[in-house]
């Protein structure tokens, strides 16, 4: 089925019955093309499978996650995408979901959620209780200064910014967290 996104295919893919896992194929038309899995060889933990045909695939909704959220190795991801809010209020959202904002600490989970995102969206990433000291809300442990994704030219920039939010071109930055943008929660299940 022709979709506009991998978000839109992992949603038909998280709310068809017996679907695994699913593609994304870039046809020549630069139509994207959803192909919907009901078997996959590959575990909850598999990486992303990057070819020259398909973009992505990961096996979702194993039964351990909500509905609404796309699992990848062991944990469980509400993207939302069509609906922006501030950060504290993107926090509370997930909260009431029984999730907190994403801890963005591996590679592979960066490159998991940020292709499905608008250009930027809120992570967990604070520094509201000691400035400059940087740690994910959801667990308290520290922010590594580069990776899985680095500071943005100029950033943290301090002075009020106090939540950091990451961009698609695989940056971070910091904001004071009054602007509304999309978001991604995070919870184990």
């Amino acid at each position: 089925m022709m979709v506009r996104s991998i978000t839109e295919c992992s949603v038909v893919c998280a709310r068809t019955q017996g679907c695994t896992g699913y593609n994304i194929e870039i046809t020549t038309a630069s139509r994207k093309q959803c192909e919907l899995s009901a078997y996959s060889d590959t575990d909850v933990g598999g990486a992303i499978v990057t070819d020259n045909n398909y973009n992505f695939y990961t096996k979702v909704n194993s039964g351990e996650c909500p509905a609404d959220f796309v699992e990848f190795r062991g944990n469980c991801y509400y993207i939302e995408t069509l609906n922006t809010k501030t950060w504290q209020k993107a926090r509370d959202h997930c909260i009431s979901m029984g999730a907190d904002l994403v801890s963005l600490e591996s590679p592979g989970e960066t490159d998991f959620v940020a292709p499905q995102l608008p250009p930027s969206w809120w992570t967990g990433g604070n520094d509201v209780a000691v400035d400059t000291q940087w740690v994910w809300v959801a667990t308290g442990r520290q922010v590594g200064m580069c990776a899985p994704i680095p500071w943005g030219p100029r950033e943290p920039s301090g002075g009020g910014e106090n939540y950091m939010f990451a961009k698609t071109s695989y940056l971070r930055g910091d904001d004071g967290g009054s602007y509304s943008t999309n978001y991604v929660c995070e919870k184990s299940p």
